[in-house]
């Protein structure tokens, strides 16, 4: 089973380091919790953050091609869409997810839908099996929010912000 579905009834709260530098845990202590926590990052999701975002946490994505006179957002305007667009019609259709140009968002994702055989194929956990759709349908959210994740870490016209932001 490649998702972690387990529950924590947690009593005390512990000090915790990041997991890693692209999904932090609380880095301080917490209010005591006593509702179950379920852990729901699929083996896809953590191949959709490792091909997003490089070992020491950088970006990759977007990426603007050497001597184009074109902006980042200009790339990620016109792809993040089109890789939402992609997950939802290989979800709701049940097919392979599509081919991309090599450094497009849709590659990337590619990638790591290869790897897990996602959608067709894909784990989901056991009290998911019966809402596999819905489930799949979840991943995509939480993909689109590395997508935006990447964005706004690349960086351009400023330093790199928190996500999600934390101005209103």
């Amino acid at each position: 089973m490649e998702a972690i579905t387990s529950t924590n009834s947690v009593k005390a709260a512990t000090q915790m380091a990041p997991v890693s530098d692209n999904g932090h845990a609380a880095k301080a202590a917490a209010a005591e919790v006593g509702a179950p926590v379920l852990n729901l990052e699929t083996e896809f999701i953590r191949q959709v953050r490792a091909q997003f975002f490089d070992a020491s946490g950088d970006s990759v994505w977007p990426s603007v091609p050497q001597g184009k006179s074109v902006l980042k957002v200009e790339i990620a305007t016109f792809e993040l869409p089109n890789a939402v667009f992609a997950m939802f019609d290989s979800v709701e259709r049940d097919v392979t997810f599509p081919d991309g140009m090599p450094g497009t968002a849709i590659a990337l994702i590619k990638a790591a839908a290869t790897v897990t055989k996602w959608p067709t194929n894909a784990e989901v956990p056991d009290k998911w099996k019966n809402s596999k759709r819905q489930f799949h349908e979840f991943e995509v959210g939480v993909v689109t929010n590395i997508m935006l994740k990447a964005f706004n870490v690349s960086g351009g016209g400023g330093t790199p912000r928190d996500w999600p932001p934390t101005n209103p």
